[in-house]
């Protein structure tokens, strides 16, 4: 979850990587190599949809923050899921 924030903060919000770094009690550095991994992995990967409409980054923006429940634990995929199809539905 902590990534997934950090890199909402920096691609979305344009937060620069040293306030993201003093935010999570880490140095600006360690954000901008996880920042630099998770980008060359998606780079890598080959996008895989077959119909153009769903080459849009797929998912909605912070579709990552309803994934703990309230107490923080985790909810099933499923669960989480569901909640995001039926956003879609909307």
């Amino acid at each position: 979850m902590r990534l997934l924030w950090m890199l909402d903060a920096h691609e979305t919000r344009g937060q620069p990587l040293a306030e993201i770094a003093r935010a999570e009690g880490v140095t600006r550095n360690t954000v901008a190599g996880l920042i630099y991994r998770v980008r060359r992995e998606a780079d890598a990967m080959a996008c895989l949809c077959r119909r153009p409409e769903n080459r849009d980054g797929g998912m909605p923006r912070r579709w990552w923050s309803g994934m703990s429940g309230s107490a923080g634990a985790w909810r099933p995929v499923a669960e989480v899921a569901a909640g995001l199809v039926e956003g879609v539905r909307r």
